[in-house]
C-alpha cells in the first residue's frame, strides 16, 4: 500500500508537487530494503522479548504491555515507504495519556494537538484544539476503536518529516 503523489497530496504536506515527489520517491526507491530488514531484525528481537513499554515526553506518560505478542519487521514487504518494527498491543494494558504535537489528517478531517487519556487500555478522554468533535466520534464508531492497535517503532530516515499521513508517518525516525 502506497499513496502515489499527486498535487493534492502534496498541497496537504504543504510542499510543491516536486518536493513532495522526491519526498515519498526517497522513502520507498531510495532505501536499500534487505540492509534495512536485517538491522532491524535485531530490534524485532529485543521487542519480542519485551514486555512493558513506558513512553514519557512532554505531556505524555504511556505505559502498555506487549509482553507475548509478536513484533513484525516492516522492511518494504506490504507498505510503501516502511521501516518500522511494529507490534500489538495487550487490549488492557494501556495507563496513562499521550499528546501529539504533530497534526493528522484522517477522512478528510484535520486533528491538531490532540490528547488521549487511557485506562485499563481504553480511550477515557479524547481532547484536540482542531478537529475534537470528530476525533470523539471516529473513536465512537465501534467499541474496538477506543483501544490501541499497534505500537510501532520508525526507523526510515529518509522520511525525515511529518506530512499529516499516517501512512508516511509510520516509518518516521
Amino acid at each position: 500500500i502506497t499513496n502515489f503523489p499527486v498535487e493534492s497530496l502534496a498541497q496537504e504536506a504543504d510542499m510543491s508537487l516536486s518536493d513532495y515527489e522526491d519526498f515519498v520517491y526517497a522513502g520507498t526507491i531510495g532505501i536499500d530494503w534487505k540492509k534495512l530488514h536485517k538491522e532491524q531484525e535485531k530490534l524485532r528481537k529485543i521487542v519480542d522479548r519485551t514486555q512493558k513499554v513506558q513512553i514519557v515526553g512532554i505531556d505524555t506518560d504511556l505505559t502498555l504491555n506487549i509482553g507475548g505478542r509478536k513484533a513484525v519487521n516492516g522492511s518494504g514487504g506490504f507498505n510503501m515507504p516502511d521501516g518500522e518494527v511494529f507490534t500489538s498491543v495487550v487490549e488492557d494494558s494501556a495507563n496513562g495519556f499521550i499528546s501529539y504535537t504533530y497534526p493528522a489528517l484522517y477522512s478528510g478531517k484535520e486533528f491538531h494537538a490532540v490528547r488521549l487519556e487511557f485506562k485499563k487500555g481504553k480511550v477515557v478522554s479524547a481532547t484536540a484544539t482542531k478537529g475534537e468533535k470528530d476525533l470523539n466520534k471516529i473513536l465512537d464508531i465501534d467499541p474496538g476503536a477506543r483501544y490501541i492497535g499497534e505500537l510501532g517503532i520508525g526507523n526510515n530516515f529518509k522520511i525525515d518529516r511529518f506530512v499529516k499521513d499516517i501512512l508516511l508517518g509510520s516509518p518516521i525516525r
